[in-house]
């Protein structure tokens, strides 16, 4: 029996996946096993901020190089009377009738997004492969929605803002 999906959780953390191979610790070294990167989550928290970037800056010099790893979050709160649960979520389209294995499968494709608030909705599903020329303009919209507003959009392209 095995995983049918396998994620990196706490990739920075002290003792983090991530953390221990800069650190020549992780036993076996680099394994591309997996299919998704965990996004902890912030609130005021400057520790698991730094985490956060890093663990971005690692996932966008993943996908640079052209391998599939997507992000998931969750809160992570394994205390019931804890106030922060939900503070960081994954939102997965799944086509059609919902089940487990369409979950799973949207997933591992990349039609997910993790947010601490703001709902995107893109016109070309996360995940999608795009033939595309270099040089050539290219569209993307989104339509983003937020309960308290938004304060800034960035796009991020191969790991700088554009």
């Amino acid at each position: 029996m095995g995983a049918d999906i396998v994620a990196v959780n706490h990739p920075y953390s002290e003792y983090g996946y991530f953390t221990s191979l800069e650190k020549n610790a992780a036993p076996g070294g680099w394994d591309d096993g997996f299919d998704l990167i965990e996004i902890g989550p912030v609130l005021d928290n400057k520790d698991e901020q730094a985490r956060n970037r890093d663990t971005l800056h690692h996932t966008w010099r993943l996908w640079n190089s052209g391998d599939e790893a997507y992000l998931t979050a969750g809160s992570d709160v394994h205390d019931v009377w804890s106030k922060v649960s939900g503070r960081v979520r994954t939102y997965v389209h799944v086509e059609g009738d919902f089940s487990i294995e369409k979950f799973v499968h949207a997933l591992k494709a990349g039609h997910a997004f993790v947010s601490q608030g703001p709902l995107v909705y893109p016109s070309i599903a996360f995940g999608s492969r795009l033939a595309h020329e270099s040089g050539d303009p290219l569209e993307l919209e989104f339509t983003v929605q937020a309960v308290a507003g938004l304060k800034a959009v960035r796009l991020i392209e191969r790991g700088s803002e554009v």
